[in-house]
């Protein structure tokens, strides 16, 4: 294996070229899963100042396939604090209690007429809906900012 940097030209062969491989490939997919930018569609958009939010994040979402599952997204929402925004696959009305604290709303998936977008219209809260991977990629307490005037969120830190 050949490849050059700027700090000089590389030969290697055999079990070395495997892990230059190997490490190559390793960082390749930490910058894939460590995504900066989710673009989606604004489902809402308060408007002025109030359409752009910046704060940590909150990740609730529900394993459909398994009932215990409930009681963990119950657990989640006592613990979630007024003002961060809320992440989450999907919404639905068992999720009230923590889109009542929510300063925002982002889903991985979603339209105009989903739950999170009506609801985020009743809230009068920004959402940006139909991510993609947002909640698998976003963990709580990531610094984020949601502009409902563009569809896009954005990791701060």
């Amino acid at each position: 294996m050949f490849y050059s940097t700027e700090s000089g030209k590389f030969f290697y062969e055999g079990q070395n070229a495997l892990n230059v491989i190997a490490d190559f490939r390793s960082r390749f997919n930490q910058s894939k899963s460590s995504k900066k930018i989710f673009a989606g569609r604004t489902a809402h958009n308060p408007g002025g100042s109030r359409s752009i939010v910046r704060g940590t994040v909150k990740v609730i979402s529900r394993n459909y396939g398994n009932d215990n599952d409930k009681s963990e997204m119950r657990k989640k929402m006592k613990e979630m604090k007024n003002g961060e925004i809320l992440v989450s696959e999907t919404t639905e009305p068992e999720l009230m209690e923590a889109l009542r604290k929510a300063s925002a709303i982002v889903t991985d998936l979603g339209g105009m007429l989903s739950h999170a977008a009506i609801t985020s219209r009743e809230l009068d809260i920004p959402c940006v809906v139909a991510t993609g991977d947002a909640s698998k990629k976003l963990r709580d307490g990531d610094l984020i900012e949601v502009n409902a005037d563009k569809g896009i969120v954005t990791v701060i830190a």
